[in-house]
């Protein structure tokens, strides 16, 4: 079954990159080719293939530029009134799924986020539920979505969105201080800012606990997806205060940061025992991404708290008993030798017996 996998995924590609190099350069780009680039770079990503997914990405992302699918709801839009309301909506969540994507890797390897958040007049995708009945409901858009702490609408791939701008939004702030401090300004008002996030984030995770039932998630690979990508932004934030503490007050700023972390390690493990259940095919095939980070925060950890190596030793044991889709005969601690960060490959290094 591999090798008609990566037979298809070979094939996909080399007629994605003849068509790019054979084109005319006036060639209308389309819809599916885009939704092509999104997935060759999600099975990249899940192949543990980290450049090649990184830039397969980076072309869908600069095709849903190119087709200014960032502006579909703008009031300037000439074309929204004629277009097919089914047809809008699939631009729609291939634009979300590629800004998705961008943010996801961006995370996981401290890039640069490559979307803008603040110039996309794009409204969130509708709910599936809705989307597969054919109704005409319009989502909200990005800012509003945000603030919304009673949502009418249940959508686990939207707090997915919602999730990973937050963590957009905390890397960049950290990328920024990093820049600011070269210049020998202190940025004052970072701690606001990081303050600002983590209450935000903090609403988005009351409203998860509080929309879908601990039986409905734990059956749901989406929503087990949305919800230990939640507790993986808890610890994104924490690894955005790290970066600049040495700006911040300590006490005030990173202890409080560093118990959530540790409390959010601690719900994830226990949420990814749940995954131990599902069939390997059903698990989000960016699942390893919040998982590994999970991993590498408490083994950066280890020495500060003797329940950070008894965590980490109860998450390596969960890895062994999950399959590696890309090999089921292999498990989740054969991802953490093919990481992309140093962290994950020392982690295995120092653990010899781990595998």
């Amino acid at each position: 079954m591999s090798e008609l996998r990566d037979s298809f995924y070979r094939e996909t590609k080399r007629l994605l990159e003849l068509s790019y190099l054979t084109g005319n350069s006036d060639n209308v780009v389309d819809t599916e080719e885009i939704q092509a680039w999104v997935l060759i770079a999600t099975y990249e990503s899940m192949r543990a293939f980290h450049r090649p997914a990184w830039m397969s990405a980076g072309r869908a992302f600069r095709l849903v530029q190119l087709m200014r699918l960032h502006e579909i709801d703008s009031p300037t839009n000439p074309s929204l009134p004629d277009l097919d309301p089914t047809e809008t909506e699939e631009k729609r969540r291939v634009f979300w799924m590629a800004y998705f994507l961008d943010h996801l890797l961006s995370m996981r390897n401290n890039w640069p986020i490559t979307s803008n958040e603040h110039v996309i007049c794009t409204r969130l995708p509708a709910p599936d539920a809705d989307f597969q009945s054919d109704q005409p409901v319009l989502g909200a858009f990005l800012s509003e979505a945000i603030m919304d702490v009673t949502p009418q609408k249940k959508s686990p791939f939207n707090e997915c969105v919602i999730l990973a701008t937050i963590c957009g939004r905390s890397l960049f702030h950290a990328q920024q201080d990093s820049i600011r401090f070269v210049y020998g300004d202190l940025a004052p008002t970072w701690t606001d800012q990081q303050q600002w996030l983590d209450k935000i984030l903090a609403n988005r995770l009351r409203i998860l606990d509080q929309s879908y039932t601990e039986a409905t998630h734990t059956s749901n690979p989406l929503l087990l997806f949305t919800h230990i990508m939640g507790q993986a932004s808890v610890i994104h934030l924490y690894k955005g205060v790290k970066s600049v503490m040495g700006a911040v007050d300590k006490e005030a700023s990173g202890a409080g940061y560093h118990r959530r972390a540790f409390n959010a390690a601690q719900e994830t493990v226990r949420l990814a025992k749940g995954l131990i259940e599902f069939n390997f095919l059903r698990i989000h095939p960016l699942m390893p991404i919040p998982l590994l980070l999970c991993a590498e925060f408490l083994y950066s950890n280890r020495g500060s708290d003797e329940a950070f190596h008894l965590l980490l030793q109860e998450l390596l044991q969960i890895f062994r008993q999950l399959k590696n889709a890309n090999d089921p005969r292999q498990s989740y601690i054969d991802l953490l030798g093919l990481s992309c960060t140093n962290t994950s490959i020392e982690l295995v290094k120092e653990n010899p017996t781990v595998p």
